[in-house]
This record gives structure tokens, C-alpha cells and sequence, in this order.
């Protein structure tokens, strides 16, 4: 069912330069609303596309972050997904015993690296995401989704520095 905006009363806020915002209320329902829509139909073509593989949704997001940074340690995993200690382990050894991924650490600390057979899978994960963004982004103009982009990110900024204490 697609959510029919509503009158809503305003609510005001501060930003960081001291400057008062209005913003109307339904905007912390749709932060809270879009993320989770569009990780439902990333799921379902994940699915779709890689299920006969045996790899859910949650094995492809541990893999971008192995693919985008590789050597990359559980604890990294763990602090840049929605993933728990005990979650990561479980997916990184399913990732390990599937030939997609490898350690390459000699240390206590892992370095996880995609095999070549992970990164050819890693390719096809990542064509699903990105023609579900343009399909979802296609709702914008050119100015509009360069304008979209900066202020994803200053709010992935904010978030960092929320998270840290500030």
C-alpha cells in the first residue's frame, strides 16, 4: 500500500550551525520507511538471482564490504553492517566453506579478501544493486540526484560522528 502523506504539523530543529529548521513530522516516518522498503525488494531479487547459489541478501552485503575494502577484519564487517559479532562469524564461514571468500591473514586479526569466484558473484550482486537504485533514483533529475547525493552524504557524516559520542 503506498503511504498517502497526511497533513502533518511541523516540528522544529535545530542544525548544527544554530539555525531553526521546520521539517514536517512524516519525515521520521519516511527515514524509517524507505530504508526498509527498499532493503525488502533488494532482498527479493537477491533472491531471485542468486538463491540457487544458496546466498541470501545478508551473504552479498558482508561481500561488499569485503569487495570494496579488502582485508578487511570481522570487527570492520561488524561495525559497517546491521550485523552482530556471532551474526558475522556465521555469515563470513558460509562465505568461507562456498569458496567465495578467504583469509589471508598470518595474525589474530582477520583479512578477508574475496576469491575470484566470490568476486565474479560479487559482480552479479552488485549489477542487482545498482539497477535497483537507478530504478529507485530514477524518480529524480539530474540536479535533483546530485543535489540527493550530497545530502546522503552529510547524513552518513552525521551518523559517523553520532555514533562516535558526538
Amino acid at each position: 500500500m503506498a503511504y498517502q502523506s497526511v497533513e502533518v504539523i511541523s516540528f522544529e530543529v535545530f542544525s548544527r550551525s544554530g539555525v531553526l529548521m521546520e521539517l514536517p513530522k512524516d519525515v521520521v516516518y519516511m527515514m524509517n520507511c524507505i530504508p526498509k522498503k527498499s532493503t525488502k525488494r533488494l532482498i527479493n531479487l537477491t533472491d531471485e538471482r542468486l538463491g540457487h547459489l544458496g546466498l541470501k541478501a545478508y551473504h552479498t552485503i558482508v561481500m561488499s564490504v569485503i569487495a570494496y575494502e579488502p582485508g578487511s577484519s570481522q570487527k570492520h564487517i561488524m561495525e559497517n553492517t546491521p550485523f552482530n559479532k556471532a551474526r558475522v562469524s556465521i555469515i563470513v564461514s558460509e562465505l568461507m566453506d562456498r569458496g567465495y571468500v578467504v583469509d589471508t591473514s598470518e595474525g589474530k586479526s582477520s583479512s578477508l579478501c574475496l576469491t575470484e569466484e566470490g568476486k565474479q558473484i560479487f559482480d552479479v550482486a552488485e549489477q542487482i544493486f545498482m539497477d535497483h537504485h537507478a530504478t529507485m533514483l530514477s524518480v529524480f533529475s539530474p540536479e535533483e540526484a546530485k543535489e540527493f547525493h550530497k545530502m546522503l552524504m552529510k547524513l552518513n557524516k552525521r551518523l559517523d560522528e553520532m555514533l562516535l559520542g558526538d
